[in-house]
C-alpha cells in the first residue's frame, strides 16, 4: 500500500550539487510530509539551512529530469529527530 502524503517541501542543495552523487546535475533534496504540522516544520528546517535555496511546497509529488537532477526523497517520519534537533539548535 502506497503512503497517503499531503504535500511535498523541495529545495535545492547548493553544497551537494554539482559532484559525488550529483556530479554535473542539480541536486534536490524532497521531503514527504503526511500533515500540515510535518510541512511547517520542514520548512523551517530548510529555512535555516544556508545551503537550501529555492524552497517550495507542492501538494503533487514533483518531478524533476534525471539527466539535469539526483533527486533524494526523505520520509519526514524517518528523519523528525534530525529535523527537530536541528531546529532546535538554531532557533
Amino acid at each position: 500500500m502506497e503512503t497517503e502524503y499531503c504535500g511535498y517541501v523541495s529545495m535545492t542543495d547548493t553544497f551537494l550539487s554539482g559532484w559525488g552523487g550529483a556530479k554535473d546535475k542539480i541536486a534536490k533534496l524532497v521531503i514527504c510530509c503526511r500533515t500540515p504540522e510535518e510541512v511547517d516544520v520542514a520548512l523551517t528546517w530548510a529555512r535555516l539551512r544556508d545551503e537550501m535555496k529555492y524552497i517550495s511546497f507542492q501538494k503533487k509529488k514533483p518531478y524533476y529530469s534525471k539527466s539535469r537532477y539526483q533527486v533524494t526523497y526523505w520520509d519526514y517520519s524517518e528523519e523528525t529527530t534530525s529535523l527537530l534537533s536541528y531546529i532546535k539548535r538554531k532557533g
